[in-house]
This record gives structure tokens, C-alpha cells and sequence, in this order.
């Protein structure tokens, strides 16, 4: 019975690492597609509803290289995406879908303060030329 269940937790358990390898490489792809829409934007929601003090964030990791995050408030610590256990992984591909709705939103409000402001500058420059006249 042992050597069954020695077998059976052998296999089991390369599975599962097959299957969080795998896991691991959509994150990086699914990351580098965000990188990719260009946006200049730092998201963040909390990971879990019942425990709020724990995000998930799309943001600058250095000064040139944006990433997902995890960031703990308790420990006031962020931690690369990759970098958090397979439990805290799986509950943050959970809310991606939620991740990229924000993403989009705030991309599409910041388009309108940047046209707002635009606007605003045409007017001035109007303005401005009418009184020169």
C-alpha cells in the first residue's frame, strides 16, 4: 500500500507543478500583454474582499518596467506577482477580469481629462489671439 500511495503521490504532485508551471507562464504573458497596451496607468484592487489589506496592482515595479504586484499592508511590502504563493496567485487571477475593467475605465478617464485640458488650452489660445487683434 505504501509504495501505491508513494506512486500516486509522485505523480500527483508533478501534475500539479506541470499544471502551476503552466499557471506561471500565462501570468507572464497575460503581464506582458498589459505592459504591451502602453498605458502609463497604476491600478490596484484588494485581492480579496475579506481582507482588504491585501491588492493586486498593475504598476511600476523600477523605473521602466511595469508589473503586477501583490501588496501586503499589514507588512507594508510589495512582492512581484511570480513571486507569492500558488494560493495568493490563483485568488489574483481571479480578479483579472476586474483588473483590466479598472485598467480600461481609468485609461478612459484619463483621455478625457487629457482632451478636457487640450481643450481648454485651444480656448486660452483663442482667447488670447482675439485680444492680440
Amino acid at each position: 500500500m505504501a509504495k501505491k500511495d508513494d506512486a500516486l503521490n509522485g505523480s500527483l504532485g508533478a501534475r500539479l507543478g506541470a499544471a502551476t508551471d503552466e499557471l506561471n507562464r500565462k501570468i507572464r504573458e497575460f503581464e506582458k500583454v498589459l505592459t504591451e497596451l502602453g498605458l502609463g496607468i497604476s491600478v490596484s484592487l484588494e485581492l480579496d474582499p475579506i481582507d482588504p489589506r491585501v491588492c493586486l496592482s498593475f504598476s511600476k515595479w523600477t523605473d521602466s518596467e511595469w508589473r503586477l504586484q501583490i501588496f501586503d499592508a499589514d507588512v507594508r511590502e510589495r512582492q512581484l506577482l511570480q513571486s507569492v504563493s500558488r494560493d495568493q496567485r490563483l485568488k489574483a487571477v481571479a480578479v483579472f477580469p476586474s483588473l483590466v475593467e479598472l485598467l480600461v475605465s481609468v485609461a478612459d478617464d484619463e483621455m478625457a481629462r487629457v482632451n478636457a485640458a487640450s481643450k481648454t488650452i485651444d480656448e486660452l489660445m483663442a482667447s488670447l489671439a482675439e485680444r492680440k487683434s
